[in-house]
């Protein structure tokens, strides 16, 4: 019962920050009425790198010198793959809808599974399988929301505006390239984690992220100033809540709780950020579209469960 209770508070505390990572799209949203996604992505990682920077100099001074080795170079290809998340998911939001871009950025745990077999040649199950093959059929029922809708008749499929159409499976992609890094960045994470502390560790990723980030922009001839007030504003709730909170608790959940778990819980990310679509943008989700997400999160769950009781490759 005893070793139930820690174990049931780093769950709350878990959902807590699946919660705060809901908010991103919405935060994300408004801020791109003003800049492109670059400059979002960038300026979010440099205002959630400065407090950790302070905070490890004060606290932790010696720890980045420790910090050596494969946990560095680790730590460092682990900001890399969270850049290109930031970047590809953040674009991803500026062509599709907020329901399809968190539902296909929350695959993650599938291609964390995939991953396990192809690096660490964990054994599949069959039910992996039919989670894995859930996920992709929910993708194309998404996909296929831009131009079919539910009707009494069955599915009908109407002709569109091609440009459009491309843009939606665009912004798809983008959302599903993203994914394919943030399993990138999990995976290390989960590995480093267990020998190096959650300051240490986040201020190497988010530096790293905000280094690369950054280059982009000014290669890019962005600019970081010149937007209001409401724009920065946007920018440092982004960094304050889904990232210094929400991601930051993902990293700690890392080390005291299986990576299925972790991943388990960020299901309800898809969830959240809907509500919040339909509440303040009035972006109502498609029935088939709709049925799609769900079909998704089916296959997740049926992903994430499989791990857990087959006790597969967790890594913690």
């Amino acid at each position: 019962m005893l070793s139930d209770r820690p174990r049931a508070i780093r769950l709350l505390v878990l959902a807590g920050g699946v919660l705060c990572i809901s908010t991103a799209a919405i935060f994300i949203r408004f801020a791109q009425r003003e800049a492109s996604s670059l400059v979002i992505a960038a300026g979010r990682m440099i205002i959630s790198t400065f407090p950790l920077l302070v905070y490890v100099l004060l606290r932790r001074p010696g720890s980045l010198k420790q910090l050596r080795g494969k946990d560095m170079k680790l730590s460092v290809l682990s900001g890399v793959f969270l850049a290109f998340h930031f970047a590809a998911w953040i674009s991803s939001l500026e062509l599709t809808s907020i329901t399809s871009s968190v539902v296909i950025v929350c695959t993650t745990p599938v291609w964390v599974t995939l991953a396990d077999v192809a690096l660490f040649k964990t054994k599949i199950a069959w039910r992996t399988i039919i989670g894995i093959g859930l996920t992709l059929l929910g993708g194309i029922l998404i996909g296929a929301s831009e131009t079919c809708a539910i009707s009494r008749a069955g599915v009908e499929c109407q002709n569109v505006v091609i440009t459009n159409n491309s843009r939606v499976m665009a912004g798809n992609l983008l959302a599903l390239i993203g994914a394919w890094m943030a399993a990138g960045y999990l995976l290390i994470g989960r590995v480093v984690r267990q020998r190096v502390n959650l300051s240490t560790y986040a201020l190497v990723v988010y530096g790293t992220a905000a280094i690369l980030l950054s280059g982009t922009v000014l290669l890019a001839q962005l600019k970081f100033t010149g937007y209001s007030l409401y724009f920065y504003g946007f920018i440092i709730l982004l960094a304050v809540f889904p990232q210094l909170i929400g991601h930051s608790t993902l990293n700690w959940a890392l080390k005291y709780l299986p990576v299925t778990y972790v991943t388990i819980a960020n299901m309800g990310e898809p969830i959240g950020s809907t509500i919040f679509a339909i509440i303040l943008f009035k972006e109502i989700p498609t029935p088939l579209k709709v049925l799609g997400a769900i079909i998704i999160l089916l296959g997740i769950l049926t992903v994430t469960k499989t791990g857990l009781t087959a006790g597969n490759h967790s890594g913690v």
